[in-house]
């Protein structure tokens, strides 16, 4: 038996792992997006949210548990990461 898993070790390609990265979330600004989901998106709106973000002691992230990476804001992570150690 650890022979077989040390062969099978020895043989993998991440590469061709295709279900390595199922769960990764592409960036979707390019290509063709609906009317609908540039609502959200207006400068305004983003900087009224880091005016709340720098006045707030504490900031909690709702994700969905049924697709966690699709309910992230990525663009927001790398904000606080950034500017608000």
């Amino acid at each position: 038996m650890v022979r077989n898993v040390e062969e099978k070790v020895e043989s993998y390609n991440p590469v061709a792992d295709k279900d390595l990265h199922k769960n990764d979330v592409l960036d979707s600004k390019e290509g063709h997006r609906h009317k609908i989901f540039d609502k959200g998106l207006s400068r305004r709106i983003w900087e009224e949210l880091y005016k709340v973000i720098d006045s707030s002691d504490v900031i909690i992230n709702v994700l969905d548990g049924r697709n966690p990476n699709g309910t992230r804001t990525k663009q927001l992570e790398d904000y606080l990461k950034k500017n608000c150690p």
